[in-house]
Formats: structure tokens, sequence, C-alpha cells
């Protein structure tokens, strides 16, 4: 289970690496970090995402990192909040999910699937896109 804190650490203290990026399974972006290494550039920036880290709240933490290291086997677990389980249908998927997918997904009605995904949309970790094969309206992760 990843810990905010942990991470806020990492990125205090080995930013400049990008241990804190492979920590949060952000790998592509740990990589970039360590190719520039030698430069002021990541060291900047593991600052700057240790702030925001330790300015996020333990909700917004969870919904970003912890909810995409879980398995996506079961979307939706019983009790588990529904942005979570929409979070889920939308990684699994590599295309995005529409609404219509997400609603079977969930069993939750379809203007709160909207309403969720709207929000998740807001919170930059959805992106709204169309399918290349039909055209279709999707929600992709970031």
């Amino acid at each position: 289970m990843r810990n905010r804190w942990i991470a806020a650490g990492l990125a205090f203290f080995l930013g400049t690496w990008g241990i804190h990026k492979f920590y949060l399974g952000k790998n592509v972006s740990g990589f970039l970090y360590l190719m520039f290494f030698w430069t002021p550039i990541p060291l900047i920036l593991g600052l700057i995402d240790g702030a925001k880290l330790l300015a996020m709240s333990e909700q917004d933490f969870a919904i970003k990192f912890k909810a995409l290291s879980q398995s996506t086997q079961d979307v939706t677990g019983p009790g588990e909040r529904l942005d979570v389980a929409l979070l889920k249908v939308c990684c699994q998927k590599s295309e995005g999910a529409t609404i219509a997918e997400c609603v079977m997904a969930t069993g939750a009605a379809p203007q709160q699937v909207k309403e969720a995904l709207l929000q998740l949309c807001k919170q930059d970790l959805l992106t709204i896109d169309n399918r290349s094969s039909d055209h279709a309206v999707v929600y992709k992760m970031l």
C-alpha cells in the first residue's frame, strides 16, 4: 500500500533520481528523472512534487495513486466508492471506457456515473476522447 508521506519524503530527498516516481508507479517519469539527474531540472521538479504530495489530501492521494495500483480483476468490490471503481474501469480498457461500459461495470445509475466521470475529469485523472474504431466518446486515464 502506497503512503503519501513516504512518497513526499522520497520526492524531497531522492527526487533528483525520480525514486518517488518509481514508488508511485510512474515508471516512465521516473526514467526521465534518471536520464536528466545531472541537471537541476529533476531536483526542482522533485521539490515541487514533494510539496504537491504534502498539500494533497489523503482522499485525493488514494484516488490518484492507490486505486491505480490495486488489481483491476474485480472492478467493483463490496462497498467500493464509485470514483475508484470508475478509475479501475477506465484503466482496464486501453482505448478508454464509454459511459455505458462504466454503468454496466459499476451497476450505478447512468446520471450518477456521468457526474462522477466529469468530476474525475475536473480533477485531471481522466480525459475525454473519441475511440478510433467507432468514434464513441470514451473516458481515458491521463
